[in-house]
C-alpha cells in the first residue's frame, strides 16, 4: 500500500497545489476510494490541529492498515497546522514572564479577599495572608511545590459568594491604594510601562519605583488599558488607577464565573481570565482562528481540498456510480471539518449519506448543530468519543500554568468566550442544571441527538463492549489508543 500517493490528499490553508497534492492527483484518490468497491466502503479520515504535517503523516501511515484490514479504502485528509507547538511553547513563554506572574498574583489575592468563600490558600482556611499566598505562588511558578496555592477543586453545587459581586470602581481604588505595598507588582508594571516607551526609568525611579526589566508580551489592548495615554498619572509617570482597573476587571470576570459555577476550577479559572486579558494573541488564539478559517477554506474554492473531493463525488454519482458506504473520522479539529462536510455536501451530493465518528471533538456544540440543521438526513450513524469530565481536569495541557486539557483550554481562552461549550466535553452535556437546555439551546439539541440511539457518546474509559470501548486517559490518545482503534474497527466491520 502506497499510502503517501493513493491514500493522502495533503493541502495547505485548505487549498490544494503542486506542492502539496494537486487537483489531479486529489480527483484521482477521490474516484480510486469512490470505486474501490471494499465491502465496507471508504473512510475518510481528519487528523486535530494539533499535528503538523509530518506527524499527520505518520497518523495516516499507522492507521491506513488498521481500515485497509476492516475492509474499507481509507483517504486521510492532511492539513498543514501543528498548533500546539506553538501553543505549548507560548504558554511556556507566557509562564516565565514576570508580569505574568504578578498579574496572576495580584487577581488571585482579590479573588480570594473579595470573593467565592469556597477558595481556601494554602494551610490559611478562610484567612488570607497576602505575604504568604505571594510567596507560595513563587514557589509554585518556579517549580518548587507540586499544587497551586489555593484549592483548585471544580465549581459544585453550594458555590458560596461572599457578598455582592464587586463595585468595580471601588475595587480599583481599594487595588491601587495597596499597590505601593506590594513592591514586587510594583516594579514589575513600571518595567513594563518603561518597556513600552512610555516612561523613562528616569521618571519612575525619581518616584522611588525601580523599573524591572521585562521582556512585552502582553496584548496591545492590554498595554492601552493599563497604560492609557490621556490619563492622569499618580505615581512615577504611570496611571496606577488605569493598572488598578485593569486587575479589577479580570477579578470581577473570575468572581462572577465562580458564581455562576462556569469556572474550571479556581486556580484554572484565573489563570484563563488573565490570559484573556492580557495574552489572548500570544496564547493562540490568533492562530486558532487561523486554523478554523482553514477547515472552512477547503470547501470555498475549486482547488479547495474538500471541494475538490466532493465534486469528484458527485460526478461519479451523476454518472450512475452507485455510492459506497462513507465513514467520516475526525480527531479533535478534525471535527470542524466534518461539521462544514456535512454542511457542504448537503448542497454538493445531497443523496449522499454518512457514518460519522468524532474523537474527542474541539468544536462548538451550535458549530455541530448548525451541519445537523443545514442537513437533518446526511447522518446515517454516529458516535463521538471522549474523555469523562475527571480525566479531562486531570489531563494537563501545560505543566504549571495550565492544569486542565486542550478542551478545557479552547473551552476557556481561545474560542471566543469564557466556559464555551463543546461537542467533546462531557461538563457540557451531563450538567442539565448549569447548561440548561432554555440558555443553552445548541446543548440541548446535541443531548436529543446522542439520546436517540445507544452510544452515540462514549466516555472513556469505559468497557460498553465491541465498538464502544475507550482506554483514553488524555486528548491525544484517542487516536494511538488500542482500545479506541479496535473499536473503531468494530464500527468499520460490524457497524454501530
Amino acid at each position: 500500500m502506497d499510502v503517501s500517493h493513493d491514500h493522502v490528499i495533503h493541502s495547505k490553508n485548505g487549498r490544494l497545489n503542486a506542492v502539496t497534492t494537486s487537483v489531479a492527483d486529489a480527483q484521482r484518490i477521490a474516484k480510486q476510494a469512490f470505486e474501490s468497491g471494499k465491502p465496507n466502503g471508504v473512510v475518510l479520515h481528519f487528523h486535530g490541529g494539533l499535528v503538523n504535517a509530518t506527524a499527520a503523516l505518520g497518523i495516516a501511515t499507522r492507521l491506513a492498515s488498521r481500515y485497509d484490514s476492516a475492509g474499507t479504502y481509507p483517504v486521510f485528509s492532511i492539513w498543514e497546522s501543528g498548533i500546539i507547538e506553538s501553543i505549548r511553547n507560548n504558554l511556556k513563554d507566557i509562564l516565565q514572564d514576570q508580569v505574568f506572574h504578578e498579574l496572576l498574583k495580584k487577581v488571585t489575592e482579590w479573588v480570594v479577599r473579595k470573593g467565592t468563600s469556597s477558595i481556601t490558600t494554602r494551610g490559611a482556611g478562610q484567612t488570607v495572608n497576602v505575604r504568604n499566598l505571594r510567596t507560595d505562588f513563587d514557589r509554585w511558578l518556579n517549580g518548587e511545590i507540586n499544587e497551586p496555592p489555593i484549592k483548585d477543586q471544580p465549581s459544585a453545587p453550594g458555590h458560596v459568594v461572599k457578598g455582592a459581586e464587586p463595585d468595580i470602581d471601588d475595587l480599583s481604588a481599594d487595588i491601587e491604594a495597596e499597590i505601593e505595598l506590594d513592591t514586587d507588582f510594583e516594579g514589575t508594571m513600571a518595567g513594563l510601562f518603561v518597556a513600552t516607551g512610555l516612561v523613562s526609568p528616569t521618571t519612575t525611579k525619581g518616584a522611588g519605583i525601580t523599573a524591572r526589566p521585562v521582556e512585552v508580551l502582553v496584548d496591545k489592548r492590554a498595554l492601552d488599558e493599563m497604560f492609557p495615554k490621556q490619563a492622569t498619572t499618580t505615581k512615577g509617570g504611570i496611571a496606577w488607577l488605569s493598572v488598578a482597573k485593569f486587575v479589577a476587571k479580570v477579578v470581577i470576570a473570575v468572581i462572577r464565573r465562580l458564581g455562576s459555577r462556569r469556572d474550571h476550577g479556581a486556580y484554572t479559572t484565573i489563570v484563563e481570565e488573565v490570559l484573556r486579558a492580557a495574552y489572548l494573541a500570544k496564547a493562540g488564539e490568533v492562530i486558532w482562528r487561523q486554523m478554523k478559517k482553514d477547515t472552512g477554506d477547503a470547501f470555498e474554492n475549486a482547488d479547495g481540498a474538500a471541494e475538490v473531493v466532493l465534486q469528484t463525488w458527485n460526478d461519479l454519482v451523476a454518472s450512475g456510480k452507485a455510492a459506497p458506504r462513507i465513514t467520516l473520522i475526525g480527531h479533535s479539529a478534525g471535527a470542524l471539518y466534518i461539521n462544514n462536510w456535512i454542511r457542504r455536501s448537503a448542497q454538493v451530493t445531497p443523496n449522499l449519506r454518512y457514518d460519522v465518528v468524532l474523537l474527542a471533538p474541539a468544536c462548538r456544540c451550535e458549530h455541530f448543530t448548525n451541519a445537523l440543521n443545514a442537513a437533518p438526513n446526511a447522518i446515517s450513524n454516529f458516535r463521538s468519543f471522549g474523555m469523562q469530565d475527571a480525566l479531562e481536569q486531570q489531563d494537563r495541557l501545560v505543566s504549571v500554568i495550565y492544569p486542565r486539557s486542550l478542551l478545557y483550554f479552547v473551552s476557556g481562552v481561545v474560542e471566543g468566550g469564557a466556559d464555551v461549550p463543546l461537542l467533546g466535553m462531557q461538563r457540557y452535556l451531563a450538567d442539565t442544571d448549569i447548561f440548561d437546555g432554555a440558555d443553552f439551546p445548541a446543548v440541548q439539541v446535541v443531548r436529543d441527538f446522542v439520546a436517540s440511539s445507544k452510544y452515540r457518546t462514549v466516555w472513556s474509559i469505559s468497557k460498553n463492549g465491541p465498538g464502544a470501548n475507550s482506554a483514553s486517559v488524555s486528548h491525544s490518545d484517542f487516536d494511538d489508543d488500542e482500545t479506541t482503534l479496535d473499536s473503531l474497527s468494530s464500527i468499520l466491520k460490524e457497524g454501530y
